[in-house]
């Protein structure tokens, strides 16, 4: 009769301690997905700086080369330029200070070249700073979560090893109750038969 009673007993505790378990793996998986949105965040904050600092540096390569290309576009026009003749920029009769072509300037095709890469690396820029809003606004959102929870972020590591270290113990728990009740329920089936022959 003991034993029948301690089998109600199990019985009553093992769906309360499922659920417990059931929500503690939640809460650990909210932890976890911080923690690894946390890292990603980093780099890609790291890929961002790299694709801002590449994208600049292409920019302004671009910009002292075009500089470069209109100088060189202002003596090739100069050189045709002639007293008493309009200039087909500016339409002025005076050429008194005519642009002189100054060594070598880039291409037509050179400085096209050069933005295409300054495109191409204000594009990969723009991508790694999309890329981290949107894993801000992910880690925010757990953020939110881990909050409503009352998990200070501060100390989220140490958290998420308490909350391991609980659910280790209660899976042990768990299974140890799952062992004796499957012990328990010949013994519950034996009770029941001797109960019906007794009446």
């Amino acid at each position: 009769e003991e034993e029948g009673r301690l089998l109600e007993e199990q019985s009553f505790r093992l769906p309360e301690l499922a659920e417990q378990l059931h929500a503690l793996r939640l809460r650990y998986r909210l932890l976890q997905e911080y923690m690894q949105l946390a890292r990603q965040a980093v780099q890609e904050r790291e890929s961002e700086a790299a694709a801002r600092q590449a994208f600049e540096q292409a920019e302004a390569k671009y910009a002292a080369e075009e500089a470069r290309w209109l100088e060189g576009q202002a003596g090739l026009i100069a050189q045709h330029l002639h007293d008493g003749e309009a200039c087909p920029v500016c339409g002025s009769l005076d050429h008194p200070r005519k642009a002189a072509i100054s060594g070598d300037f880039p291409s037509r095709e050179q400085l096209e070249r050069l933005r295409g890469e300054r495109n191409a690396a204000e594009k990969a820029f723009l991508e790694a700073k999309a890329t981290l809003a949107a894993t801000g606004r992910q880690l925010e959102e757990k953020a939110s979560q881990l909050a409503a929870e009352g998990i200070d972020l501060d100390r989220i590591e140490t958290v998420c090893k308490e909350t391991e270290s609980r659910g280790i113990a209660m899976k042990e728990e768990e299974d140890r109750l799952k062992q004796e009740y499957a012990k328990l329920m010949p013994l519950k089936r034996s009770l029941e038969e001797w109960s019906r022959k007794q009446d």
